[in-house]
């Protein structure tokens, strides 16, 4: 017969258990970054950025719906998603529905992850072209605003297998102007050199999942080991710029996180003040 301490110890297990693999991973947290960016135009200073990852979507369910309704309450002035859109071979109605949903004032730009291509999944790529997101592989492309003004955003195809050509990315973007970058994985750091990333003056990426399991003063139990231990997640300097890992929404290879929920990043740009 059991003591009441193996029973209170089979109960605390059973909660954990079930808080890691069905509750945390379905706490959605809106994360704000104010980015103070040195010359930045008076045009883009309080522009809004929601930044997504790592969706991994089967089925629309309660978290997809309430990531929708955040997005579109906070109607940023731009949505971009950093890759891994698709969860499932089925998943890829949920995945139109979800991207057809969000809401912003100058659009949706993303980038294709390792996941977009997997073998089960590839065919499904020009769907998802044709949605309500343009996708860049390996290009850049100018988002005019009111005014006569602009902006560059840059997409890396994925570097996880190795499609990503930041010269073919860059070819014949001007010298001046804001410039982001779209990748999916912060392995790029150690894939070129750090003066490559210069002319750029945000790079936002995910893949990493903040590692889903992380300990208090330890950090993640794991990455993936082409990713630069210190860039699992959040906001980071490189040289003069940034770089923000974003969590994701999703999860794999196993629906489990702890001390890491799924994240909704939403930036605002600001300029430097002396």
């Amino acid at each position: 017969m059991l003591t009441i301490t193996q029973i209170i110890i089979i109960i605390l297990y059973l909660c954990f258990v079930v808080y890691i693999f069905l509750i945390e991973p379905n706490l959605v947290k809106v994360k704000d970054y104010k980015i103070r960016i040195r010359n930045l135009p008076d045009f883009l200073n309080n522009l809004t950025i929601v930044h997504l990852s790592d969706l991994h979507i089967v089925n629309l369910n309660k978290k997809e719906h309430l990531c929708i309704n955040k997005i579109n309450q906070i109607y940023p002035d731009l949505i971009v998603i950093t890759g891994d859109l698709i969860g499932n071979v089925h998943g890829i109605n949920s995945v139109l529905t979800f991207i057809n949903s969000l809401k912003s004032r100058y659009g949706l730009f993303g980038v294709f992850g390792n996941e977009e291509y997997q073998s089960l999944y590839y065919h499904h790529l020009e769907e998802i072209i044709n949605s309500k997101i343009t996708i860049l592989k390996n290009s850049h492309l100018k988002i005019n605003l009111p005014n006569n003004k602009n902006f560059f955003i840059i997409g890396l195809d994925d570097p996880v297998f190795g499609r990503d050509d930041l010269e073919r990315a860059t070819q014949g973007l001007p010298k001046n102007g804001f410039k982001i970058l779209l990748t999916h994985s912060p392995e790029i750091i150690k894939k070129y050199p750090k003066d490559k990333f210069d002319n750029f003056d945000l790079i936002l990426c995910g893949h990493v999942h903040g590692g889903q399991v992380r300990l208090p003063l330890i950090g993640p139990l794991l990455i993936p080991s082409h990713c630069p231990r210190k860039y699992n997640s959040g906001l980071h300097k490189i040289r003069k710029n940034y770089i923000l890992i974003n969590r994701g929404i999703g999860t794999c290879p196993l629906t489990i996180r702890f001390f890491c929920r799924p994240e909704i990043s939403v930036i605002r740009l600001s300029q430097v003040t002396k």
